[in-house]
């Protein structure tokens, strides 16, 4: 972005929400100059979100950093399917509501045929393309442009143990699911804190859209156990959009399939976690 530069902790990209879209592009809006052009630092361009980035008149750079598994097999992402085909006419109703297309200068004849531009998580052929990032020897393979970057563990071991989940909200639609879900996710909780021996205190992380959004006792419950990673980064001063891996905790519970395994044993070796299952 021309001038100073803008860090959007999202926890939410909308996928293929219309509604969850527009309130991103509208609090990226917020923060950033009206009239700047910006140089967008994201994962991947496989939902509305990117869809739309492509056409904006605003966005001049598009750059991808690297996210678990899906920057080397972007298959994974397929599991959140499109609408097909997506409406068109309440898409750009509902942005023209928020005035976020003349905010973000969309191109409004590619944005009412929307349908038609395919579907590219990493697309290293679009003109905004200007490279990616990766920490990983596995990511973002044969694409142009790709800066290998040198992470640091912490120095220090973090006198706690963490449990990782699987997105619950990401991977359930239906919310007649939901609460099966969470009540699984208690359970599991409840059993490991009964089986922990260790005299460290036992950390939950969900997935950051699972931080809002889910039933309120299912808070209210993780509240109660006072397990709450956040909260206890918080207390320490700790930075929570570091990759957990990089924080050096003592052990690493980690259910289902999460990206958290791999940066596991990439950065502090497979023997400092313990993966349960996949979730299913």
């Amino acid at each position: 972005m021309a001038g100073e530069r803008v860090n959007c902790a999202v926890e939410d990209d909308g996928i293929w929400s219309i509604s969850r879209t527009c309130e991103l592009l509208q609090r990226i809006h917020e923060r950033i100059p009206a009239t700047a052009d910006v140089a967008i630092y994201l994962p991947h361009t496989a939902f509305l979100f990117g869809k739309l980035l492509k056409i904006s008149g605003r966005v001049r750079e598009i750059y991808y950093l690297e996210e678990g598994y899906t920057s080397a097999n972007t298959a994974l992402l397929s599991q959140y399917c499109a609408p097909t085909p997506l409406d068109e006419a309440a898409l750009v109703a509902a942005l023209d509501a928020a005035s976020l297309v003349d905010a973000w200068r969309i191109d409004r004849r590619r944005l009412a045929h929307l349908n038609e531009i395919p579907e590219s998580a990493l697309d290293a052929r679009c003109e905004k393309y200007a490279g990616a990032f990766a920490c990983s020897d596995d990511a973002f393979l044969g694409m142009a442009g790709v800066n290998r970057l040198p992470l640091v563990v912490a120095p220090r071991e973090t006198s706690a143990q963490l449990l990782s989940f699987w997105g619950i909200s990401n991977r359930y639609c239906d919310t007649r699911q939901i609460d099966p879900a969470c009540r699984m996710v208690c359970e599991i909780i409840d059993v490991m804190l009964h089986e922990n021996k260790s005299g460290l205190p036992m950390l939950v992380k969900l997935h950051p859209r699972d931080r809002k959004g889910l039933p309120a006792w299912f808070y209210e419950r993780l509240r109660q156990r006072g397990v709450d990673y956040f909260a206890y980064c918080q207390r320490r001063a700790i930075n929570t959009n570091i990759e957990p891996a990089l924080l050096n905790f003592a052990h690493y519970h980690i259910f289902g399939r999460t990206a958290q395994a791999k940066y596991v044993s990439a950065f502090l070796g497979a023997p400092r976690m313990t993966q349960y299952g996949s979730a299913e």
